[in-house]
C-alpha cells in the first residue's frame, strides 16, 4: 500500500515511489497526482497491467519400471506467460510411453502456477508364432520391464535356433511378434544288402521333411524284394507293411521321408531277398571213350531255385550204363553250380554158330568197339 499524502493547500507535492504487485508492471495513476496539493485534496488509483513474463512450471513425469504407480520427473520445463492469461502447455510424446490429455491452466500472478503431465508406459503384448511347434502363451507388461523368457516350444522332427527378432531383455516400445525359426533334425542312413549291390553312391544322411531317394540293390541270382526298415523311432517293419512312414516304393527305387524325427539318430535298411526259380546250372554227362582213353562230354543246362537242391537226372545212352550214383549239389546264385554224371560203355558178347564149320571163339568187348573175324570154313562148302 501506499500512504496517504497530507499537506497544505498549494504546497508542492512529492510523489510517492511507484507501488509493486507481483505479476503486474505499474503504468501511473489516475487521475495523476498533481505538483501542487488542490484546495479540495483528491483520490488516486493505481493503473496496472499484466506482467507478461510471468513464469510458470510443466512437469513431464514417466511412469517408473517398478510397476506400483509411481513416477519421476523426466523432464521440467518453465516458461513465462502473461499473468491471468490462460496457458496450455504442449504435451510431449516419448517411445514407449502413452501421452496424457493436454490441460489448460490460468497464469498466477505471483508465478506459481503449475502444471503436472503424467505419462503412463504403454501395455506392450509379445506374440509368439511358433511356426508348427508347441504353442507359446502370449507375454503382457509394460515397456521397459523386464520379460520372462518365453517357454520352450518342440516341434517334431526339428530343433529350435532361435526367436527371429531376437527376443530383448526388456518389453519393446510397441506390440512385436516373434516367430520361431527350426532347424530339421537329420539322421543317417545304413544299408545291409546280404551280398547285393548298389549301382552307384547312395545317400547316407536324410533330413527331415525332405524325401530321400534311394536305388534298389541287385544280387545274382536273387529278386529285390523290399526292405526291413529299423531304427524308425524305435520300431521294427518290414517293407510293404509300414503304414505311417511316408515311403513309395517303386521298380528301381524307394522314395521316403521321416523315417525317424530323431536327431542324429540311424535308420537302417537291410535288403530283404528272394531266390530266383530260374537260376540255372549246368549237368556234365561223361561218356567213356573206348578203351578208357577219356570221356565224351555232353552238357545239359537246366534250372532251378537259388541256394536249393540240384536235380539232376542221368539220361539213357544206348550201349551206355550210368556209373555210380548222381551225386546233387546246392545252385549257386551265380548260375557256376556243375553236377558230374558218368557213364560207362556196355560190354557186349557175340558168339558163332558155324553150322557144322570149324569153330570160331565168341569175342567179348565194349560197345561200339571194332571186331574182326575169320571166315570159318566146312570141308565139302564155301563159305
Amino acid at each position: 500500500p501506499v500512504d496517504s499524502i497530507t499537506q497544505g493547500y498549494d504546497t508542492e507535492i512529492v510523489e510517492p515511489a511507484d507501488p509493486t504487485r507481483t505479476g503486474y508492471d505499474f503504468k501511473g495513476w489516475s487521475p495523476r497526482i498533481p505538483a501542487r496539493m488542490p484546495l479540495s485534496g483528491g483520490h488516486n488509483v493505481s493503473q496496472w497491467t499484466p506482467n507478461g513474463k510471468t513464469p510458470y512450471i510443466v512437469y513431464h513425469k514417466q511412469e517408473t519400471t517398478q510397476n506400483n504407480g509411481t513416477y519421476v520427473d523426466y523432464e521440467i520445463f518453465t516458461g513465462t506467460a502473461e499473468t491471468a492469461s490462460e496457458v496450455t502447455p504442449e504435451v510431449k510424446t516419448y517411445v514407449g510411453f502413452e501421452s496424457p490429455v493436454a490441460q489448460t491452466i490460468t497464469i498466477k500472478a505471483d508465478g506459481s502456477s503449475e502444471v503436472i503431465y503424467k505419462y503412463p508406459r504403454k501395455q506392450i503384448t509379445l506374440t509368439f508364432d511358433t511356426n508348427g511347434g508347441t504353442s507359446v502363451s502370449n507375454r503382457v507388461g509394460k515397456y521397459g520391464t523386464t520379460v520372462t523368457e518365453p517357454a520352450t516350444t518342440t516341434k517334431e522332427g526339428y530343433h529350435f535356433v532361435t526367436w527371429t527378432p531376437e527376443v530383448a531383455a526388456t518389453f519393446p516400445a510397441e506390440d512385436e511378434t516373434y516367430t520361431a525359426k527350426w532347424q530339421a533334425n537329420t539322421y543317417h542312413i545304413d544299408y545291409e544288402l546280404g551280398d547285393g549291390v548298389m549301382e552307384q553312391h547312395q545317400p547316407t544322411i536324410a533330413t527331415f521333411d525332405m524325401e530321400t531317394t534311394i536305388d534298389h540293390p541287385t544280387r545274382t541270382g536273387y529278386t529285390f524284394s523290399g526292405w526291413k526298415i529299423t531304427g524308425m523311432d524305435t520300431t521294427s517293419h518290414r517293407y510293404g507293411d509300414i503304414t505311417n512312414n511316408q515311403r513309395t516304393f517303386f521298380t528301381t527305387e524307394t522314395i521316403f521321408k521321416n523315417l525317424t524325427a530323431i536327431d542324429d539318430g540311424t535308420v537302417t535298411f537291410t535288403a530283404v531277398w528272394t531266390p530266383k526259380t530260374d537260376t540255372e546250372y549246368t549237368v556234365k554227362h561223361h561218356k567213356a571213350k573206348l578203351g578208357g582213353e577219356g570221356y565224351t562230354i555232353e552238357t545239359e543246362t537246366l534250372t532251378g531255385k537259388t541256394n536249393t537242391v540240384t536235380h539232376a537226372v542221368a539220361k539213357e545212352y544206348e550201349g551206355f550204363s550210368q556209373s555210380g550214383s548222381v551225386t546233387q549239389d546246392t545252385i549257386s546264385a551265380d548260375g557256376s553250380t556243375v553236377i558230374d554224371i558218368y557213364y560207362k560203355r556196355n560190354s557186349y558178347t557175340v558168339t558163332f554158330d558155324t553150322l557144322g564149320g570149324n569153330t570160331i571163339d565168341a569175342i567179348t568187348a565194349e560197345y561200339e568197339t571194332p571186331i574182326h573175324v575169320e571166315d570159318p570154313t566146312r570141308e565139302g562148302y564155301i563159305f
